[in-house]
């Protein structure tokens, strides 16, 4: 167990970069991390306070129909799904192909400690998820109810057991496409496309059970909840628990959680080494064979390195392109559903009447999360002085790697967008916002990924999830994306007589000219910022 634990806090102080910022000598660092503790501390408090909002109009609703307890069996079922999504794309990175599988594979312990280290620190990365999701619920149910004290003993134990089979399942599938991938000469592009895959089945699935809810007061426990006690039998363990303060339940509840992850590590440290290997190994044809060589101009030339290694870096892709699969998918799913209904599901009625002026601002939240300049220039890692030794101009570099965030999401926006227009009936205006925004968006978010990234580099990464999901870069270009959006979107809901088609065509503008003074900011001290990185 000491080994496990020794493993464990090695690898957390390295993930989140603790270990630097204790021993960073540099003032100026210092006041950095400083920093970034504060924004992120800010940014717990807000999820906390958006979490306790959605619980407590939950909370309105089922006390409506006195049943109350589903309020945390409803948020426990929404941190497991989360959990499971988020862990089926982390397992490339963390459990599988990390930088230092070397140096830990030639330590004196056994492979399962090894599996088993990485399983817990994904443990305690979802756990957090699951704090956030579920302690705002418990607070709002609190108040509602109010339990005695064995409620709050039952919820803080399974509270840290919540995340385990989640993960587990998640774990499990990231394993079997690891293994069937491994074998390919293409297993990166094999493993993307199974992973996106799977990942369409489960939205497609949340969307089929979402279309049969109907009328929440009066159908929540016939219809909804019903649907998530068969698809994850655990949540009605977990109900029996909070609403009977059921010992059976709970102790099942924890009992299955650590066998299925002791049964887990142990299975899985058989295939451990196999999969990593494969993974790692660089696969050839037997044959050489000369090729034409073709010359271009150093743009192209940067913008196919880039394209290359966005698509040949898993977590690269997954990160950054599933803004476009939900995109897709929804998109998709319009077509099979009707108009009407759609206006049905929103509930609100100013927004089913404006629906078509707000589609623009719906279709960017997706292209704001497709950021992939956010940790193109982190990721040059040890190799940045190639590039800074060449007789590249740095705005040529920077451009080659915006291109490919375009690459991704103007197609994008073109092929989904006409299939909007072939379900809801838009004037002319509206069709050509309904490009034009998002395009804007585009523009704006693949500027501000590569000033915050010049802003803050990371190249003493040993993982890519490090740099893709958990440097600052990432952090400060996903939420100034989504602020972007939901500030305009803010404004039309609450401002009335607004001319919606000219604010849009306003911040069409607003991000054009923020366009401009990114490029001016990367022309004239990106170059310095880059060189002396």
């Amino acid at each position: 167990m000491s080994k496990i634990w020794y493993l464990l806090k090695v690898q957390l102080l390295q993930f989140f970069g603790i270990n630097k910022a204790i021993h960073e000598k540099n003032p100026k660092q210092k006041r950095k991390w400083i920093a970034i503790l504060i924004g992120v501390i800010i940014g717990i408090v807000y999820l906390f306070v958006v979490s306790f909002t959605y619980s407590n109009i939950l909370a309105s609703v089922f006390e409506k129909v006195d049943k109350m307890e589903l309020l945390l069996t409803l948020m426990m079922a929404v941190s497991s799904f989360t959990t499971l999504v988020l862990t089926m794309y982390k397992a490339n990175g963390i459990l599988f192909g990390f930088k230092d599988y070397d140096l830990l594979m030639a330590l004196p312990m056994k492979t399962s400690l090894v599996v088993a280290s990485r399983v817990l620190l994904l443990n305690i990365l979802n756990g957090a998820i699951s704090i956030i999701i579920m302690v705002p619920a418990c607070i709002v149910y609190a108040m509602k109810v109010v339990p005695d004290i064995t409620f709050y003993m039952l919820f803080i134990i399974t509270l840290f057991f919540i995340p385990l089979v989640p993960i587990v399942v998640a774990t499990c599938i990231g394993s079997v496409v690891m293994m069937i991938s491994a074998r390919f000469k293409y297993a990166n592009l094999l493993n993307l496309v199974i992973t996106f895959t799977l990942l369409v089945l489960l939205i497609g699935g949340l969307m089929n059970i979402g279309t049969g809810i109907g009328d929440i007061t009066s159908n929540i426990s016939v219809g909804f909840v019903e649907k998530v006690y068969d698809i994850y039998p655990l949540t009605k363990m977990y109900s029996e628990v909070i609403r009977q303060n059921n010992f059976l339940y709970f102790i099942s509840f924890i009992g299955i959680s650590i066998v299925s992850f002791l049964l887990y590590i142990t299975i899985i440290g058989v295939k451990f080494k196999s999969i990593n290997t494969n993974l790692m190994t660089k696969r050839r044809n037997g044959r050489l064979q000369m090729t034409k060589q073709t010359q271009s101009s150093p743009f192209i030339a940067l913008y196919r390195k880039e394209l290359k290694r966005y698509f040949t870096t898993s977590i690269y892709v997954l990160n950054t392109g599933i803004g476009i699969v939900f995109y897709t998918v929804l998109t998709f799913g319009l077509l099979f559903i009707e108009t009407d209904k759609i206006t049905e599901m929103i509930k609100i009625s100013q927004v089913s009447t404006d629906l078509n002026k707000l589609l623009p601002l719906v279709v960017s939240i997706f292209i704001v999360m497709t950021c992939t300049t956010m940790s193109s220039i982190s990721l040059e890692g040890k190799n940045l002085w190639i590039l800074q030794s060449s007789p590249i101009p740095v705005p040529i570099i920077c451009f080659s790697k915006i291109a490919v965030n375009l690459t991704i999401t103007i197609p994008a926006i073109f092929v989904n967008n006409i299939l909007i227009l072939l379900v809801f009936q838009m004037s002319f205006i509206e069709s050509i916002m309904l490009f034009v925004l998002p395009i804007s968006y585009a523009l704006y978010i693949a500027f501000m990924g590569i000033v915050v990234n010049l802003r803050f580099p990371n190249f003493d990464w040993m993982n890519e999830v490090t740099v893709v999901k958990q440097s600052v870069a990432s952090l400060i270009a996903i939420i100034a994306g989504l602020i972007s959006v939901i500030i305009p979107f803010a404004i039309i809901m609450t401002v009335t007589n607004i001319n919606q088609t000219l604010f849009l065509v306003c911040c069409c503008l607003v991000l054009l000219i923020l366009c401009m003074f990114m490029y001016g900011y990367m022309k004239k001290k990106g170059e310095l910022i880059f060189k002396n990185s």
